[in-house]
């Protein structure tokens, strides 16, 4: 889990930033964002509430189901989330019994920042009857640019959910057959992120045969295609996302050279990947990497060069076409060159992480590129 040190560091970060703004305190409502200034983590399926009050001169408190620990805070209020096994239907409102305890005693707070796409207008009527604050600031976007430079607790979460989508790709490679479903294939995956995770984990992608994306379909994988796997890990809040793509039975000549292609793009164009690098920049020099093979010279890039990853599964900066991305140090990218060509049956895409040092790129997905068994 994320650790004491690398919370108190994380809101020390978010702090500056608040005093930077002239903000007095902030309501935090996203579940990411109190995990990841906390080490918090509300699980489970059904997105129960919590709000984490940080005041920009130091201390707050945290209200959530359960009564567990969290750093950084000086209370932590519960409230019930069933009775007897049967959930409650008002979960936001137990919520605001408890964090009424606190809210009439919060003082001085005149800009109060919160996070827009989470905060229920229940609790915000709240704050706006006590504590009367003469303005309010949207600080996701904020909180997002803090969670690209990456703490050493987060780097290591996220190196155990590679480890796990990384042993994902071992059972695939050995237990993918032709005749087998789509579907099977990803409860092998599944089966296989549990056991080594040794907890419930979330695991999902894009697991459609002889197509470059989409989800598992109850239809059986044929000889002769190739199959893009692009696995989804989520580890205790951090995300891992890779891609393999493998031959069922013996490949085409062509299969296999634009697999070769393909992969030799991640030696020739990640040192591409350098703070102050422009994600368009990039985009560009695959794609035209992309067209110097002949089965995909007309086609080129269909889909972007990658994107930066974190406790959301898509996060600055992007490698895109049509969107821009500077890179920065501490970022963590995921970079996914591919190459498709249906008349063919031609379908690429292999997608490692990466992480940005002052020194150079940390390949936190050290995988041999495996076409075939």
């Amino acid at each position: 889990m994320l650790t004491q040190e690398g919370c108190l560091q994380r809101q020390k970060r978010f702090r500056q930033r608040l005093a930077s703004m002239k903000i007095d305190a902030a309501v935090i409502t996203d579940l990411r964002d109190v995990y990841y200034f906390t080490g918090k983590l509300f699980t489970g399926p059904f997105n129960t509430p919590a709000m984490l009050f940080l005041a920009t001169a130091g201390g707050g408190w945290l209200v959530g189901p359960g009564a567990e620990e969290a750093f950084g805070v000086d209370e932590t209020l519960a409230y019930e989330v069933g009775k007897m096994g049967t959930m409650n239907p008002d979960w936001n409102t137990l919520a605001l019994e408890q964090a009424s305890k606190k809210i009439p005693a919060i003082r001085g707070v005149k800009r109060l920042a919160y996070t827009a796409g989470s905060m229920p207008k229940l609790w915000a009527e709240a704050f706006v009857s006590s504590v009367r604050p003469t303005e309010w600031v949207d600080i996701e976007s904020d909180i997002i640019r803090l969670q690209r430079r990456k703490e050493p607790d987060e780097i290591a979460l996220f190196k155990e959910a590679i480890r796990i989508d990384l042993a994902v790709y071992d059972a695939l490679q050995e237990g993918l057959r032709p005749g087998m479903t789509e579907l099977a294939a990803l409860a092998l995956g599944y089966q296989t992120a549990v056991r080594v995770a040794g907890e419930k984990v979330f695991h999902d992608g894009d697991y459609r045969c002889a197509e470059p994306w989409g989800p598992a379909r109850n239809r059986p994988i044929q000889a002769g295609e190739m199959y893009v796997i692009d696995a989804w890990i989520n580890y205790r809040g951090h995300w891992a996302d890779l891609c393999r793509t493998f031959a069922i039975g013996k490949p085409t000549d062509v299969q296999q050279s634009v697999y070769d292609h393909v992969a030799a793009s991640h030696q020739k164009l990640t040192p591409m990947l350098r703070p102050g690098a422009k994600g368009t920049d990039i985009w560009k020099a695959m794609d035209q990497y992309i067209r110097q093979h002949p089965a995909l010279k007309e086609i080129g890039l269909l889909h972007h060069a990658g994107h930066g990853l974190g406790m959301r599964v898509h996060l600055d900066p992007d490698l895109n076409r049509d969107r821009e991305g500077i890179i920065e140090e501490g970022d963590v990218l995921c970079f996914e060159p591919g190459g498709y060509n249906a008349k063919l049956g031609v379908y690429v895409r292999l997608e490692n992480t990466y992480l940005v040092t002052a020194t150079g790129l940390e390949n936190l997905s050290p995988y041999p590129f495996k076409f075939t068994r």
